[in-house]
């Protein structure tokens, strides 16, 4: 299928890029936004074909698909919405801030013969794509232990914003972990398959 009408549901900073990468690729394709009524106007907007404030509106306008790039607590409540009504999906990582609802989008997805994708973005990394190849074939042996250290530092990359009023710092709009270190864990699922058992430990060094 080829989409000619597209949402883009927010405009904070990711989806701002998508709006950039999108008019640029393709050039002929309708972009219908949906962002917040409040903020300020940013200059990606003069590349929408419209600027519409809920699904609804989004869904009046005919789109095929959208792209769910809303703080992590809007994720999937606007995609059950989306998806009861026929349009295909990239949803912005993490799908959700709670794991609650999640399998009824699969099931409203799946009877509505939906495509449906989480952006994690960083498996078509080509070094990934290699390990990942490594992996698969077996070619550097046999896989005995994994860790994995990683961290977010603040302020982060919003440098021009106080960082304890951006998404990464509030929960309320999904801030944390699965935030910010989801591409990681997505990394551990993907190379090496479901987990047997999980433990975790979180600290503040601040």
């Amino acid at each position: 299928m080829i989409i000619n009408r597209l949402a883009i549901i927010g405009l904070g900073s990711i989806g701002k890029r998508h709006l950039r990468l999108i008019a640029e690729i393709r050039p002929d394709i309708e972009i219908i936004v949906m962002r917040s009524g409040h903020g300020s106007v940013c200059k990606e907007e003069q590349l929408a074909t419209k600027i519409v404030h809920s699904v609804d509106e989004v869904v009046n306008e005919g789109v095929q698909a959208a792209i769910v790039s809303s703080p992590a607590t809007l994720h999937l409540e606007q995609s059950l919405e989306l998806a009861k009504r026929g349009v295909h999906l990239l949803i912005e990582k993490p799908i959700s801030h709670t794991s609650d609802r999640v399998n009824e989008l699969l099931k409203i997805l799946d009877e509505n013969d939906l495509t449906a994708m989480v952006g994690y973005v960083l498996r078509y990394d080509h070094g990934a794509i290699k390990f990942k190849k490594w992996l698969d074939n077996k070619i550097k042996g046999k896989i005995l232990h994994v860790r994995i250290e990683c961290g977010s530092y603040l302020p982060d990359w919003r440098p021009d914003q106080d960082y304890r009023k951006t998404v990464s710092a509030l929960p309320e709009l999904g801030g944390g972990v699965l935030l910010e270190l989801s591409h990681e864990l997505d990394y551990l699922h993907w190379f090496f398959g479901n987990p047997v058992d999980v433990q975790a430990q979180i600290r503040n060094s601040g």
